[in-house]
């Protein structure tokens, strides 16, 4: 398989469009000539994200995007605390194809779930021509409560096979957003899909830190756990297969 060709760029200037620039340059700069195939950005919602992303595409073009507001960036070893900020990552195109959907105020979380893979899948390949791995990533702002429902539409189209990866957009001030393309979704979600003829690894880990003393925590009618004093943790519900995380 081709080596993948990567660059990442932050910046932390208050003008929405001078950060986007600056940090979609460098993030094609690291791609040392290869045409970008995909972009992330994740940036502070004291930005007009709109305004950041437009800026961002002068740059990297028609290439996928998608990306959520951030309370916060990690990019190349630096943390860029809360505030104006934005980081930014490019991948080539590369052996992968890539392709994304997004949908705004779903009305039935796991109805959007099937749809958006079926539609990020399809971008990626096309419905006759679909390579036989994959890997897929949610993001959503607005529908946190319902997120255990997209995934597990999405889940259901994509097939056992595909490892799902799903987060919710954050933010320091203001409400959270989802980025596709030029759009800024302030309740909905998006999704990417990577297609690849190899299987697809992904490998997910915890890092937290013992605050205190283990606590029990329940859900109503749920099973009682006992968990970390760190804070965070998975209590099961009465529904089998879903997860409540803490």
């Amino acid at each position: 398989m081709d080596r993948l060709a990567v660059g990442s760029g932050r910046s932390r200037v208050d003008d929405a469009l001078d950060a986007g620039w600056f940090a979609a340059s460098e993030a094609v700069a690291g791609l040392q000539g290869a045409r970008p195939g995909l972009v992330l950005v994740y940036g502070s919602p004291r930005y007009d994200l709109a305004l950041l992303t437009k800026a961002v595409r002068e740059v990297t073009g028609d290439a996928p995007l998608i990306g959520a507001s951030t309370g916060g960036q990690m990019c190349d070893g630096e943390y860029l605390p809360a505030g104006v900020g934005v980081a930014v990552f490019a991948l080539g195109e590369g052996p992968y194809r890539f392709g994304t959907a997004f949908v705004p105020r779903p009305r039935h979380a796991e109805e959007a779930g099937r749809w958006l893979a079926d539609s990020a899948m399809d971008a990626a390949c096309g419905p006759e021509d679909r390579l036989p791995h994959g890997a897929l990533l949610l993001m959503s702002a607005g529908v946190r409560e319902r997120l255990t429902e997209l995934v597990s539409g999405a889940h259901s189209t994509a097939g056992p096979g595909v490892p799902v990866l799903a987060g919710a957009a954050a933010g320091d001030v203001g409400s959270a957003v989802v980025m596709a393309g030029g759009d800024v979704i302030d309740d909905g979600a998006v999704a990417l899909y990577i297609a690849s003829t190899e299987p697809l690894r992904v490998v997910a880990r915890e890092g937290r830190t013992d605050t205190g003393l283990p606590g029990l925590v329940a859900t109503d009618g749920g099973t009682v756990h006992e968990l970390a004093a760190f804070g965070i943790g998975v209590a099961e519900h009465d529904t089998p297969g879903s997860a409540l995380a803490l």
